[in-house]
């Protein structure tokens, strides 16, 4: 016996419905529902811990093997309590829990210090149960930059949800498991940061307990072969430090599995540490892999190293270098500080012999190291090293820094002999703003003696944000009072956020080095100038949602000085949701006069359905639109009309036919100040697209984004304007699917054999009536060939209506509208056939097995009411069985051969005298192919059809009249 749990809403609470059935062999014999409140679901977290000795031991459940000292697993299961308010689970809490939703979100929890270990992403991810392996990509899903772990499992796509198995009210196995690779004395544990579960309309808010916090033990045993040591470090280079490492081994001929360290380096300045630090001049014939995280908590870098599968033989010996240690100084090299790296040991495990188990590895004799620096002494007040900004610019795209030294010159003169001036200057530039160029104003390089060890040629230096002075000369250069470094920076956009003084230090003749105080007033950001010379607008569809990723083409009509800004791109001074800011340009009096024309031709579908050639339609037979701008959109040929070959093209799109639209772009703009002549006729005089700008500023350049095709705004634009139309104040991020489904059902059906011909009729099964609809289709092609979909209830419906490009692969898209008035009998009625699609079966098929799918990836399958309401189509079995009675025919007809490939022929037996008869054939939408009249002929006729010989595969639709009676059959041209 099995069961199925369902969520149900009950007296404004979420409870769940329990479903039993008992089945025998594939027959259900019976079902019994039971309420099941929400509290009864508990997730429960089990911790599967090392120990320090049980390396190797079993673990009944562990998906990623048996306990090793190297990781934790924490296995996730859902409990449910049994008899709560009285409801009890049958059957000793075996059952299968059904579900619209399923949300778990656990974290990893670390004490201060335990940054060393980390969540094991591969093993992770394949700890999820084997019965949720159907669910989507995404669903279950590892941070690790976040530490956490979450499964969310939804029904809301119109997807089922996978059965969750339990055995004595566990859940089967486990949901899934969270592998952490855990380093010796990290604390760890495991947070529940939110479990909810869905039915149908509520929401439960489920019991989840945290796993407490406990340290992950070091092995019990050492291994006295094999130990780490830090060497000391070299404080010697001047913008980092080097630490080695090293390995002592007496192991041979054993390779090893794993060993691990870590080792934690802090500093007592101030502003931490310039960069990460880095593993390198790597040991050859090993492999580490490194993981450096900082740890927000302490200040301090840990760099873990974790060696796998290794040879023994690089290795052996003592005081073996694996590698270095690159620490990177404290941002201002002046200051006093102290820089210390300390050991942590891990675990070793060896490759076969007595000593495979994990074992703890010892230290050698160097567990710490540390670089003290003591701090720069200050020259005297009388010198001064100034960060300042250059205003008054040539342009505007260029920035400009000055670093100017000075001093007293009442004590000093107008000019001093130094041996020495060190800089070392760092930038903070946004996007788009570059070092074009460095100078040197009141001192020169020395032509010859400058040390090359220490300092580049000429000098000078700039790379990336960074500018270098280094002189160090023997002899000493003369230097004015205000010498200074001129950076030159390329900004057409952007800011210089700030600037750091990294070192400066200055040494004259018969002096000790000796830095000069610095000037801390700051003048950043420091921007690019809007002067006089910006052109920026607001790009936004007529309900004021900002349109991003529009290219704006800025040209001057007198020169060749152009530019072009993307909106809500960054980089180019736009950042999203923001009016669009070309930065600087050419002065208005050289350019004459600028022409500023926005651009944007991706995503067509954007917004377009099948509901919007309803509108379009009905705009068309007189209910006119109320806005130009919904008028522009639906002109989708560009011919300045609104006709039916308008809903064609757009109909095309829909369908796949067109990737784009062939003569016009995917938004138009029109500037918003321009004011139609003709509020109904828009396209009465031409529109202008573009906007002329004859001084600057001008903050009037915005304009109206219209998405072709998209007649009832739900194209998505990603952004908010701060001032919405009151008209839809909340909708400027997408159209939301809708929630209610409407079912789209098969008929009950029998088997099907190779080689049988087979219509499917496509029901409508929601319970309103339908104007439009869109889906696409998916069938095995492997199983069943597409002969032709065929005329079934809607009105109107032709093969323009489908693309069967595709049909080959399985796949069919169809849009239908009621082109008409609507009037309410001409709609699609519930229950009523969309359409019949015939099939040549080339595999045996079972009994009642669904023919169709829907396809979401393909487009939205939607169907819409009259007034516009949207519904979710679904593809289900309908609970009808299929009527295969034949009806009785006032004549018997038969046509021949069927399928036929070529004429066919009815054979009629004899009509009632003395009325004519007319026999017509239809295609399979009923436009007539043939027809003859058979005049008042009796007794037995054949009527030969040679033209049918010549017609497409297809399916054909023949009608008998005569007197006020009719005999109607199919064939099959193939």
């Amino acid at each position: 016996m099995s069961y199925r749990i369902f969520f149900w809403k009950k007296r404004g609470g979420a409870t769940i419905v329990l479903l039993a059935f008992l089945s025998c062999a594939t027959n259900v014999l019976a079902h019994t529902p039971y309420l099941v409140n929400c509290g009864q679901l508990t997730v429960v977290i089990t911790p599967r811990p090392y120990t320090g000795s049980n390396d190797g031991a079993a673990c009944t459940y562990c998906c990623s093997g048996p306990i090793n000292c190297e990781r934790i697993e924490y296995e996730v299961f859902l409990r449910a309590n049994d008899a709560q308010d009285s409801i009890d689970l049958p059957n000793n809490g075996n059952f299968n829990l059904a579900y619209s939703e399923l949300y778990i979100s656990l974290k990893l929890t670390r004490g201060s210090n335990s940054v060393a270990s980390a969540i094991n992403l591969a093993g992770t991810e394949n700890c999820l149960a084997s019965y949720l392996s159907s669910i989507p990509d995404g669903s279950y899903e590892t941070k690790l930059d976040e530490d956490e772990v979450t499964l969310h499992i939804s029904a809301a796509a119109g997807d089922t949800t996978p059965n969750i198995p339990f055995q004595a009210f566990l859940s089967n196995g486990h949901l899934f498991s969270i592998i952490v690779d855990a380093f010796p004395g990290d604390s760890l544990g495991i947070s529940c940061n939110d479990f909810t579960y869905y039915s149908a309309e509520d929401s439960c808010s489920g019991n989840c307990s945290d796993v407490s916090k406990t340290i992950y033990p070091m092995p019990s045993v050492a291994n006295t072969a094999f130990s780490i040591s830090l060497g000391n470090m070299n404080c010697q280079p001047e913008e980092y430090v080097d630490l080695p490492v090293t390995v002592s081994s007496s192991i041979a001929g054993m390779d090893i599995s794993l060993f691990d360290f870590a080792i934690v380096i802090s500093t007592n300045a101030q502003d931490g540490f310039f960069a990460a630090p880095e593993f390198i001049d790597i040991l050859a014939g090993t492999s580490p892999n490194i993981m450096i995280k900082y740890n927000e908590a302490t200040g301090q870098y840990v760099v873990k190293l974790r060696y796998t599968a290794q040879s023994w033989s690089p290795l052996f010996g003592t005081d073996i270098q694996l590698g270095t240690i690159r620490i990177y100084r404290p941002p201002v090299l002046c200051q006093g500080y102290t820089i210390v790296a300390t050991l942590v040991p891990g675990r070793i495990r060896l490759i076969g012999g007595s000593n495979s188990g994990c074992r703890a590895i010892q230290t050698g004799s160097g567990t710490s190291a540390n670089c003290s620096v003591s701090e720069m002494p200050v020259c005297s007040e009388d010198f001064n090293f100034n960060i300042s900004t250059e205003e008054d610019l040539e342009d505007c795209s260029t920035l400009k820094v000055y670093a100017t030294l000075s001093w007293d010159t009442l004590a000093y003169g107008n000019s001093l002999q130094f041996n020495q001036l060190r800089s070392i200057l760092s930038f903070d530039m946004d996007n788009g703003v570059s070092i074009a160029d460095v100078a040197l104003e009141g001192l020169s390089c020395p032509g010859s003696g400058n040390d090359p060890v220490l300092c580049h040629a000429g000098c000078h230096h700039y790379s990336g944000n960074t500018v270098e002075l280094c002189i160090n000369v023997g002899s000493p250069i003369t230097v004015s009072n205000n010498a200074r470094i001129v950076v030159t920076f390329d900004a057409p956009s952007g800011c210089i956020q700030g600037a750091t003084v990294r070192k400066m230090t200055l040494l004259r003749p018969d002096s000790s080095v000796c830095q000069p105080i610095l000037d801390t007033v700051s003048v950043f950001p420091y921007c690019s100038p809007m002067m006089e010379n910006f052109i920026r607008g607001d790009i936004a569809t007529e309900l004021g949602c900002w349109i991003e990723e529009v290219l704006v083409e800025i040209v001057a009509v007198d020169t060749t000085c152009n530019t072009f800004v993307v909106t809500g791109r960054d980089g180019l001074g736009n950042a999203p949701c923001e009016p669009f800011t070309t930065g600087c340009i050419c002065d208005i009096a050289t350019a004459g006069s600028y022409e500023v024309t926005p651009f944007r031709n991706d995503n067509p579908l954007n917004g377009v359905t099948t509901y919007d050639l309803v509108l379009i339609s009905q705009h068309i037979l007189g209910a006119r639109f109320d806005s130009p701008y919904k008028m522009i959109a639906a002109d989708a040929n560009k011919t300045g009309s609104i006709t039916s070959f308008d809903i064609i093209e757009i109909r095309k799109l829909i369908l796949g036919i067109y990737d784009s639209l062939p003569m016009n772009t995917s938004w138009r703009f029109v500037p918003e100040s321009f004011e139609f002549p003709n509020l109904s006729n828009p396209f009465q005089t031409s529109f202008p697209e573009k906007d002329t700008i004859s001084a600057l500023p001008d903050t009037l350049v915005d304009f109206i984004g219209i998405k072709i095709g998209d007649v009832n705004y739900t194209a998505i634009t990603d952004c908010y304007s701060p001032n919405p139309n009151p008209l839809n104040p909340n909708n400027c991020h997408a159209f939301e699917r809708p929630a209610d489904p409407y079912p789209l059902r098969e008929p009950r059906r029998v088997a099907l054999k190779s080689g049988d011909y087979y219509t499917l009729p496509v029901h409508a099964g929601g319970e309103v009536p339908l104007i439009a609809f869109q889906s696409a289709f998916r069938f095995d092609p492997t199983v069943l060939e597409l002969i032709s979909p065929s005329l079934g209830d809607a009105p109107g419906l032709s093969g323009e209506n489908f693309n069967l490009a595709q049909s080959n692969e399985g796949i069919i898209r169809t849009s239908w509208f009621a082109q008409t008035d609507a009037l309410e009998e001409e709609l699609l009625m519930p229950g009523q056939i969309l359409f019949n699609l015939t099939f040549r079966v080339k595999q045996d098929f079972s009994e009642n097995e669904i023919l169709l799918s829907i396809d979401e990836s393909l487009m939205p399958n939607l169907g819409w009411a009259q007034e516009g309401t949207a519904y979710s189509l679904q593809t289900e079995a309908s609970s009808m069985r299929e009527e295969k009675n034949q009806p009785e025919l006032p004549v018997w007809v038969r046509c021949r051969p069927n399928p036929s490939p070529g004429e066919v022929v009815f054979d009629i037996v004899a009509l009632p005298q003395p009325h004519r008869a007319q026999i017509t054939v239809f295609d399979a939408f009923g436009r007539r192919m043939w027809w003859r009249d058979l005049g008042m002929e009796t007794g037995p006729t054949q009527v030969y059809v040679p033209e049918a010989a010549s017609w497409p595969n297809s399916v054909y639709h023949w009608e008998l009249r005569f007197d006020k009676q009719k005999s109607t059959g199919t064939f099959i041209r193939q």
